[in-house]
């Protein structure tokens, strides 16, 4: 499954969605053009998802991206449908792109909004929810998933009756360990804080560690990360024996922790901790509207290490994604964008 042959082209270019907007608002102009022309613009499912919030606007983005000659970009699978490494681009139309990923069932898009319910709780959001109340949500995402997986499983039976039975242990299996990881979680949250309703995890951890955008905002690079830690450790009480790689989330796989850990994921973790942190840090991300936009922020900048260069008008998401990328040796090259560069070259 994963014996795709080596891409050879021009270089990649994965484009933020404010770059996307510019273009849908103003053309193409001369950074287009060259775009079109001398790059290969990739964009991912990521792109898709917002597109399809777009509501109105849908048609505008996709011809853009039919403009620009844009690829689609997808991490491999295994041959246990697990993420790999690495990643393809494939040449087709953006519509057609489009409308299948609109047609795949929207499981997969509940049980992704369920997982980052956690997350939302933590940036101050969700302030009438337990964590009790978000354990039998994501519960009861993964039950719909779950069932969602054994009904195909069950249409494959008849053809491969050995994949069919080997697919079922797997989901079985992982059924269970999102269950007990679960169950852990929300045992641990509610042990370490003693009322969660209206608690705001980043307002906690800025507290505790005597630190926000203030102190963290004036770090330049290189280093950035091991000079924020470097902050942090002499904040943290004696007796919390934590490593660099454990406060930013990049020792091991979440779910489950025996999983490879690959670099697009580890800038999911690392990008994220830096906006609890309050470095260049999104805002009022307790808002359900900006929190959607920050975790979609957080995501261009984990597909984008699959391509030779990104580009962003946003220079907060680029200071986040500058300092991950460097301390993960990602080798994407990152750009600004002014919006009067539209027509000029890079």
């Amino acid at each position: 499954m994963n014996n795709f042959p080596v891409y050879q082209g021009n270089q990649t270019v994965y484009l933020d969605q404010n770059i996307l907007d510019m273009f849908v608002k103003f053309g193409l102009g001369e950074l287009g053009g060259m775009l079109s022309r001398d790059y290969q613009v990739v964009y991912s499912d990521e792109t898709l998802k917002e597109i399809k919030r777009s509501v109105g606007y849908e048609s505008k983005f996709l011809d853009v991206l039919n403009l620009l000659r844009a690829f689609h970009l997808k991490v491999c699978l295994d041959e246990n449908l697990q993420p790999t490494g690495k990643a393809t681009i494939t040449e087709r139309d953006s519509y057609q792109a489009f409308n299948e990923y609109n047609s795949n069932d929207q499981v997969y898009e509940q049980m992704y909004k369920s997982m980052m319910l956690n997350v939302q709780k933590i940036y101050g959001g969700l302030s009438e929810a337990t964590f009790d109340d978000i354990k039998c949500s994501q519960n009861d995402a993964y039950h719909e998933l779950h069932n969602f997986l054994l009904k195909n499983i069950k249409d494959l039976k008849p053809h491969f009756p050995d994949l069919a039975v080997q697919l079922k242990a797997q989901a079985d299996e992982m059924k269970q360990k999102l269950s007990d990881a679960l169950s852990e979680s929300a045992r641990l949250a509610s042990k370490n804080v003693s009322n969660s309703i209206g608690w705001s995890g980043i307002k906690d951890i800025r507290q505790s560690l005597d630190i926000g955008p203030m102190q963290l905002n004036n770090i330049k690079p290189p280093n950035v990360i091991q000079q924020i830690w470097t902050l942090c450790l002499k904040k943290l009480p004696k007796e919390v024996n934590l490593t660099l790689d454990q406060f930013f989330g990049i020792e091991s796989h979440p779910i489950p922790p025996s999983a490879q850990f690959f670099k697009y994921q580890k800038v999911n973790s690392i990008y994220n901790t830096l906006n609890l942190l309050g470095y260049f840090p999104d805002s009022q991300i307790h808002k359900e509207r900006r929190f959607i936009a920050a975790i979609s922020d957080q995501t261009h900048a984990s597909f984008a290490t699959f391509a030779d260069i990104l580009l962003s008008r946003d220079r907060s998401f680029l200071k986040k994604v500058e300092a991950s990328y460097e301390f993960l040796e990602v080798d994407t090259n990152i750009f600004h964008i002014e919006e009067n560069m539209q027509n000029k070259l890079l």
